[in-house]
């Protein structure tokens, strides 16, 4: 994918300090009496950073086509060749693994083998011209190319039986490297939704005017292995300059390891589930062996998902996945696209681990060409899920809320721009941000959470909405302010148009903190404040009622300069310039 730079910012500048290390975050900046400060523009996505090529001894390189696994691998004419060479070894500390650009290891897996130290840790990069070298987990379907392994079920179907574990189960097909959309039950296979997975007999049925061995030139699953690059109880480790591809659970995995670098990646082409996943090591002897102080930088971490399902479709879901374990995160200057439930996800459902102090930051997250995808969500059990950060994101042309829950976490400095309903739910999904504690287990929290100072711009239903799943779970001493609805309500699926934000009328809901936010929606802008509308005018005088803390909201537009063309900066007669 190509670099991407934003109009949105011109003139302004992402500070780095230079080093490769992580940029310095500012602590936000200074409140002033006015309504937005709109000074961490200088903090948003510029583009990506190729990072430095790594260096140390020994040096072991890697070519698919011209190596051999007898070479000795120390220099690039006697290169080793397969990936179980290197899962094998035991590398030495400040060892360097290079892969030849041009170069494919397909249905194969890296199992990143040695521990790194601090100050020489062990890279696995790239050598030579060309293309990043590719890593995939994907690959055939087991017998697929053979003709006499098909069964011509009639009317244009045929299936094969293919492996019986259904964790191992097809969740993406490409026929002839296309993606075609799943079909909903054997039935309705047809030349749109080419393909069905039975479970129950563990049968793959595919549209085909002949023998799909011929009809096709290949058909291709997503996750031959449960990952392609498996990091798992070890630590200082670098992964840079590869594709990465494929994968059951996700393309990357990083289970009970610490100090892992990856960036300049291409990451989740293929992938059947998740891009990165990095959570807990719970197996060979470890119990919740936690990952810690991890980074994942300059990524381009796109599923290449580009189907408009009709129907809800679980597959792929998450760009990053950090779940129970995943401690001290720092992810950033990433583009993350097209996936099918969350660009970034933070989950703590396990009372023995924590998702906790993690930093979400200077991200591009985009989602247009898929039905179904949100920005961010967090959700824990109590102190669980905490403590974590994310600002200075945009997040553009997606279809799904934002969700914040857990305790004291933090979503501010963001630029959420454009949200759609998602074409395949009966109810609103295209919220700015949700304050919530997410799903229907009560074990889940949502309290002293904070939401400021974001831009939430030209939003199919509210803003900001503050709800529960069930009028038995609290949701309470969150904190919004000085915040930016613009544009919000406008095709709603929920509720009348130009509501920028809704309190859901529940005695469980209470404690909240709603401050200096400003909303704007052209042909009329509403509160809905526990059932009861509130109009443009009423917002000065909507004061602290007996369940939340309510001061100085207003309702006028911000003009900025060409929020059209992504372009958030006032014009000099903005009344947020005072």
């Amino acid at each position: 994918m190509p670099t991407v730079f934003l109009t949105l910012f011109a003139g302004c500048w992402l500070h780095r300090n230079g080093s490769g290390s992580s940029p310095e975050v500012p602590e936000g900046p200074e409140e002033h009496a006015c309504y937005f400060d709109n000074s961490f523009y200088a903090y948003l996505y510029k583009g990506l950073k190729e990072p430095e090529p790594p260096s140390g001894s020994p040096v072991y390189y890697m070519d698919a086509t011209q190596g051999s696994d007898t070479n000795d691998g120390l220099s690039s004419t006697t290169p080793w060749k397969t990936l179980g060479k290197v899962n094998q070894q035991t590398f030495s500390p400040g060892s360097c693994i290079l892969f030849k650009r041009g170069e494919q290891w397909i249905g194969e897996r890296l199992i990143v083998p040695s521990s790194g130290s601090s100050s020489a840790p062990i890279s696995f990069g790239a050598y030579g011209e060309g293309a990043k070298p590719i890593i995939s987990a994907a690959g055939p379907v087991p017998n697929s190319s053979d003709p006499s392994s098909w069964t011509e079920q009639g009317s244009n179907l045929w299936y094969l039986t293919v492996d019986s574990d259904p964790g191992r189960s097809p969740k993406r097909i490409w026929l002839s490297h296309v993606e075609y959309m799943k079909a909903q039950s054997i039935a309705t296979v047809n030349p749109t939704y080419r393909w069905y997975y039975d479970n129950t007999t563990s049968r793959l049925y595919v549209y085909a005017e002949s023998n799909p061995a011929s009809y096709y030139t290949s058909i291709l699953q997503g996750g031959l292995e449960d990952t392609a690059v498996l990091i798992a109880g070890v630590s200082h480790i670098i992964l840079q300059n590869l594709d990465i591809r494929g994968g059951r659970t996700a393309s990357i995995g990083v289970y009970g390891s610490s100090n892992v670098i990856l960036e300049g990646l291409v990451v989740g082409k293929y992938a059947d589930t998740h891009g990165i996943e990095i959570s807990e090591k719970n197996w060979g002897g470890d119990t919740h062996r936690e990952s810690s102080h991890c980074i994942i930088r300059w990524c381009v971490i796109d599923s290449g998902h580009r189907l408009l399902y009709t129907y809800d479709k679980p597959y792929p879901e998450d760009g990053i996945l950090l779940s129970n374990g995943a401690n001290s995160i720092e992810i950033y200057e990433n583009q993350i696209a097209n996936w099918g439930h969350t660009a970034i996800n933070l989950s703590a459902t396990n009372l023995f681990t924590t998702v906790n102090s993690n930093r979400i930051y200077s991200n591009l997250i985009t989602a247009k060409e898929v039905g179904y995808c949100r920005g961010f969500g967090s959700l824990g059990l109590e102190d669980r899920c905490r403590d974590n950060e994310f600002f200075y994101n945009i997040i553009q042309d997606t279809t799904v809320r934002n969700q914040l829950g857990g305790n004291h976490n933090v979503f501010k400095y963001n630029i959420i721009d454009t949200l759609r309903n998602s074409p395949y739910k009966s109810y609103g999904t295209a919220q700015g941000i949700m304050i919530t504690h997410v799903g229907y287990d009560q074990q889940y929290v949502c309290h002293d959470n904070t939401v400021l100072n974001n831009i939430f711009y030209n939003l199919d239903e509210a803003g900001i909405e503050i709800t529960n799943y069930n009028d038995d779970f609290p949701v309470k001493n969150n904190t919004v302010a000085k915040n930016l609805v613009i544009q919000a309500g406008l095709q709603p699926k929920e509720g009348p148009k130009g509501v920028s934000f809704r309190v859901k009328n529940s005695d469980q809901i209470s404690g909240n903190s709603i401050i200096e936010n400003v909303f704007h929606t052209v042909g009329g802008t509403f509160v809905d404040y526990r059932g009861t509308l509130l109009q443009e005018g009423q917002f000065s005088g909507w004061n602290s009622s007996a369940a939340d803390t309510i001061e100085k909201n207003d309702a006028y537009d911000p003009f900025f300069l060409d929020p059209g063309g992504h372009n958030f900066e006032f014009q000099s007669t903005s009344p947020c310039n005072k």
